[in-house]
């Protein structure tokens, strides 16, 4: 498997996860906090959906942000709140519509632009100086996190983490 076929998958994979862990949630469920230092599984998604686009989109992949407008609501440092004019199904679509433009940019590269050096200004520290490849491996491995605190957040609220 060449390396642009992993990420690829590793692209769908986050939102396919996202999609599995709140099939059986309902509405109201997204918006439930388990304590003020918590935030919502609905934010959490939006979260994760800046992240992507910040990240991978704009920053790895070179595209404008898609979704500017939810930074100041879904960044970091944000209230953990997902908005009443909101919906995770809106933020689904969003993630849907991104995940096909990266995998546009990554399926047109060669393997040998994965190991150049990514732009990680203003990144974590433990991002600094890294190549594009060890960037996707942190920021999916900052996503999958998110969604491991989804499954906690479902126990929270008395759900079965994988649905049982």
């Amino acid at each position: 498997m060449e390396v642009k076929d992993a990420i690829k998958t590793f692209n769908f994979a986050l939102e396919n996860q996202i999609r599995f862990i709140i099939k059986d949630l309902p509405v109201e469920d997204f918006s439930w906090r388990p304590t003020n230092s918590a935030p919502s599984i609905g934010w959490t998604i939006g979260h994760i959906l800046v992240n992507h686009d910040f990240t991978i989109n704009h920053r790895i992949c070179g595209n404008p942000i898609e979704f500017s407008h939810l930074i100041p609501i879904f960044g970091f440092n944000t209230d953990g709140n997902l908005p009443k004019d909101q919906t995770v199904d809106q933020l689904l679509e969003k993630l849907k519509i991104l995940n096909g433009t990266i995998t546009e940019v990554i399926l047109s590269k060669e393997n040998d632009w994965f190991e150049q050096l990514a732009n990680t200004e203003g990144f974590p520290p433990n991002w600094q100086g890294k190549n594009i490849m060890k960037v996707f491996v942190l920021h999916f491995n900052h996503c999958f996190t998110h969604c491991g605190q989804i499954l906690e957040i479902k126990r929270q609220l008395g759900k079965g983490a994988w649905g049982f």
